[in-house]
C-alpha cells in the first residue's frame, strides 16, 4: 500500500522460492488519497490486472495512492 502522492520502490524477497511463471498484479490506484467512485464517475477507483515477470529484479515501483497485490505462482 502506498498512501503517499509519490511513487515508492518496494523490495520483494523471493530468495529460495522457485517461481513457476509470471506473477499476476492487481493494482488499485486513484488520482488522490481522497478519490471515491460516484454514480457520475463509477471507475475513478478500479482494479487493474496485469502479468508481471519478477525474476529480473526484486524491486518494484508502486504508483502513488495505490494498493498493489502480487500473486506469484510457485513450483
Amino acid at each position: 500500500m502506498n498512501r503517499f502522492e509519490s511513487p515508492h520502490d518496494v523490495e520483494i524477497d523471493l530468495r529460495g522460492a522457485r517461481i513457476a511463471g509470471p506473477a499476476r498484479r492487481c493494482e488499485l490506484s486513484a488520482p488522490s488519497p481522497l478519490s471515491v467512485n460516484t454514480v457520475a464517475a463509477p471507475d475513478v477507483v478500479a482494479p487493474e490486472w496485469s502479468d508481471v515477470e519478477l525474476d529480473w529484479t526484486p524491486v518494484i515501483s508502486v504508483p502513488p495512492c495505490s494498493y498493489t497485490i502480487h500473486r506469484v505462482p510457485l513450483a
